[in-house]
């Protein structure tokens, strides 16, 4: 009696493949999106700050005084003895040389003191008539009238021979800088302050020594 043994075959078993995470997915798109908004925030920056420069620039081409800020800084109004003379025709400069022959009050400038100063002038573009004057006038070494925006004048001036009158009759108290009086074809120079000006009040007169 034969024995038969029943065959099978091993079926083998399918591979298992586990489903694909979504997670790294999500993953990437979020950096993705962060990259991006870091991006457009670089450039927002960088295109502001060009914008800036470049209107600082513009102004300063104007030819508009900026301050700390890059705002324009005031120059005070047309006819302010502090504000420079508008631009014309410039004159020839004149070197007045001067010996103090008074000193009242607190002068800075002793008796016999030396003063030496240029006389700078220019004619008005609109009307060549009228002339504007600028000195910085120092005797004994200090600076009695004139200033860093002061020291303009109207005055009157011709080449032969060198002559230059004009006056200033405002005193610190009313504008920038003490009042004078100059005068080379009478030979005299006269400068006064009250006690609002940087030496308090004072009086100084001297002769006129040249003019070249």
């Amino acid at each position: 009696m034969g024995t038969g043994y029943g065959t099978s075959r091993m079926q083998p078993s399918p591979q298992f493949t586990p489903p694909a995470s979504s997670s790294s997915g999500q993953g990437s798109g979020v950096w993705i999106f962060v990259g991006c908004g870091l991006l457009l925030l670089l450039t927002l920056c960088a295109g502001s700050g060009g914008l800036i420069y470049y209107a600082m620039n513009q102004g300063a081409a104007a030819g508009f005084p900026t301050g700390p800020t890059g705002a324009p800084t005031p120059t005070g109004a047309p006819g302010d003895p502090a504000v420079p003379a508008p631009a014309g025709t410039p004159l020839p400069s004149r070197t007045v040389q001067a010996t103090v022959t008074q000193a009242i009050g607190n002068s800075p400038a002793p008796v016999n003191a030396t003063c030496n100063f240029v006389v700078t002038a220019v004619a008005d573009a609109a009307n060549p008539a009228s002339v504007t004057c600028r000195a910085q006038v120092v005797c004994g070494g200090q600076l009695l009238y004139g200033g860093p925006q002061s020291g303009y004048f109207p005055c009157t001036v011709s080449d032969q021979p060198p002559r230059i009158s004009g006056r200033d009759e405002n005193t610190t108290s009313t504008d920038t800088d003490a009042a004078m009086t100059l005068d080379t074809t009478t030979g005299q120079l006269m400068v006064h302050d009250d006690a609002g000006g940087p030496h308090g009040a004072f009086s100084v007169t001297a002769r006129i020594d040249s003019v070249l």
